[in-house]
């Protein structure tokens, strides 16, 4: 009688464990590439590409490297500010970005700017 118990015990055991869900989760910083450690909003697009908008501009995340968009005065159009407080994704892939100050630019996936 042990027996059987120790067996089904041991099944259910097993099977449970098999049940669960594989995740595995990653922590990026700084130190990863991450332009700022405050993250406003995060956006997975349809591409697959995950989007930061930090307080030092637009992060690009493809699964290895970020890439950081931000304003620079050698654009020919500059934002006011690089904190971006809010984002979201047109219907052509293009990033709507509201900035701190309230404004709100267009981040254009082709060109690669604002």
């Amino acid at each position: 009688m042990k027996k059987i118990f120790l067996v089904i015990v041991l099944l259910i055991a097993v099977f449970t464990t098999i049940a669960q869900p594989l995740c595995q989760i990653e922590h990026f910083t700084v130190n990863n590439g991450l332009a700022q450690g405050v993250v406003t909003t995060i956006l997975q697009d349809k591409k697959g590409f995950i989007w930061f908008s930090t307080w030092n501009g637009l992060d690009k995340f493809d699964g290895y490297t970020f890439k950081n968009y931000k304003t620079s005065y050698k654009d020919g159009y500059i934002l006011n500010t690089n904190r971006i407080s809010q984002i979201a994704e047109t219907k052509y892939g293009d990033i709507w970005c509201q900035a701190y100050d309230g404004r709100v630019y267009m981040f254009d996936n082709q060109t690669e700017k604002f």
